[in-house]
C-alpha cells in the first residue's frame, strides 16, 4: 500500500518514475488473466491424468513450470484478443488519435 501511494498521487519520486515505467505494461495486463487461468488449467492437467501420480522434487517442478508457461501463453492471447481492442475503443472515447503506422511512398 506504502509502495502505490506516491503513483497513484502522481507524486514525484523514484518509485513513481519506477512504476510509471512503459515496461511494466505488459505484465501489468497479463498478471490478472493468469490468475484467472491458472486453476482451471490446474485441473485440467491433474484431472486428465489416467493413472497415479508419484510425488517427487521433481513432479512438481515440472507440473508448476507447465502449468506456468501454458497460463502466460494462454493469459498473453487473451490480453491481445480482449484487452487491445477495448484499449483502441477506449483511446478514441477519449478523443486521443490512434497511433497507425505510418506507409512510406516510395516511387
Amino acid at each position: 500500500m506504502i509502495v502505490n501511494l506516491p503513483t497513484i498521487a502522481v507524486l514525484p519520486g523514484p518509485v513513481n518514475e519506477f512504476l510509471s515505467h512503459p515496461f511494466w505494461q505488459v505484465p501489468c495486463r497479463i498478471s490478472y488473466p493468469v490468475y484467472l487461468i491458472s486453476l482451471p488449467v490446474q485441473k485440467w492437467i491433474f484431472y486428465s491424468t489416467v493413472r497415479d501420480i508419484y510425488l517427487s522434487n521433481t513432479t512438481i517442478l515440472l507440473s508448476y513450470c507447465g502449468v506456468l508457461v501454458i497460463s502466460f501463453m494462454s493469459a498473453f492471447f487473451i490480453s491481445l484478443i480482449a484487452e487491445a481492442p477495448y484499449i483502441n475503443i477506449t483511446k478514441v472515447m477519449e478523443g486521443r488519435p490512434l497511433q497507425t503506422k505510418k506507409r512510406s511512398s516510395s516511387v
